[in-house]
């Protein structure tokens, strides 16, 4: 088996896979499987968070961040209100963003074929009206590019529902779209093992609270060239209504500005669960993980990436304390001589 993607939603996974199809490689089909798994995953996943990773032969190990930032960029902000109402915890939109950086750097089939194995499979495999009708997004993302909030009047949507019309925390420099940051994979030892993760975000002298707690869903892709590619994207809650046709919202991942609560620098990117890992094991063995669900996901991660290696390695490998979870793991892998292969493991507590 050359090419493999697996997902945690099987509409995503055929998105994916009809993007292999049409000749993308395993960054064109986890973009695929994450705009169809945003788009119909909630109203407001298409306007949240989403990391993409890449990692294999020739290209190196790299994180696109595509994370939801905290509002209010230069714009003085006003005084928390005892009950701060909901449009004062949205977020500016990242999703996009990371999709577009990381088809530009290492996509190799058009954006709009990319967008339209999404389209289709959300077409084949729901009969929800309401997803459906965010299936112009994804038409426009790759007709407009980074522009496509203001073609479409999102932005300005934005503004109106959340922003200084209404005095909130939304400013029209926070809807302006900038290139995702891409950054190298961090290794960290386990056992004789290395695994490639995303560096973990430098934690501030005075830490807000931690943004309201969602699912995450994952896809992850393996291709002929030997690359591994995965997507994890925030199952944003419904949030703040937005006067448009496409049946969005805009998501509340930013912790509200509350008085006496320390709130995030404007700009900065908002935490998310990001569960995937590389394994690189004596050049014998490779594996690619992602880890879907909600709760400690890091955590269950960690458990199960030290499983797999204790079961394919012979190591014992202590694994983490681990918090309440419920969450399922895809691993793609390849043993010596062997095919490629996937592996599902689930984990609750």
């Amino acid at each position: 088996m050359r090419n493999l993607l697996v997902s945690s939603d099987a509409i995503a996974q055929n998105a994916g896979n009809a993007a292999l199809s049409l000749g993308g490689n395993a960054v064109d089909a986890v973009l695929s499987a994450l705009l169809a798994g945003a788009t119909i995953g909630s109203p407001a996943s298409l306007l949240g968070s989403a990391v993409i990773t890449v990692a294999g032969l020739g290209v190196g190990a790299y994180s696109v961040d595509g994370r939801a930032r905290a509002p209010g960029i230069r714009m003085q902000r006003r005084s928390a209100p005892d009950e701060p109402p909901v449009r004062d915890s949205i977020a500016a939109p990242g999703l996009v963003e990371g999709v577009l950086t990381a088809h530009n750097r290492f996509g190799t089939i058009a954006i709009a074929k990319v967008a339209r194995a999404a389209t289709d499979a959300i077409k084949d495999g729901t009969e929800d009206p309401l997803a459906k009708a965010r299936l112009p997004l994804l038409e426009a993302i790759h007709r407009h590019g980074p522009q496509w909030l203001a073609k479409l009047g999102i932005s300005q949507a934005l503004l109106e529902a959340a922003g200084t019309p209404v005095n909130g925390v939304l400013s029209r420099d926070d809807l302006v779209s900038t290139p995702a940051p891409v950054t190298e994979l961090m290794p960290r030892g386990m056992g004789g093992n290395e695994l490639l993760m995303v560096a973990p975000a430098v934690p501030p002298r005075f830490a807000p609270p931690s943004p309201p707690s969602t699912p995450v869903g994952v896809a992850i892709a393996a291709d002929m060239h030997g690359v591994i590619a995965t997507a994890s994207w925030a199952i944003a809650p419904e949030a703040c209504l937005l006067e448009t046709p496409y049946a969005i919202s805009g998501a509340a991942l930013n912790n509200a500005p509350t008085k006496g609560v320390t709130r995030r620098a404007a700009g900065t990117r908002i935490p998310m669960a990001v569960p995937v890992v590389t394994v690189r094991a004596e050049a014998r063995v490779w594996a690619g993980a992602a880890v879907a669900g909600e709760g400690a996901l890091e955590s269950a991660r960690d458990e199960l990436v030290a499983r797999r290696i204790a079961a394919v390695t012979g190591q014992s490998v202590p694994p983490p304390e681990l918090g309440s979870v419920r969450a399922t793991t895809y691993w793609l892998v390849r043993d010596a001589g062997e095919e490629l292969r996937v592996i599902e493991e689930s984990i609750s507590r």
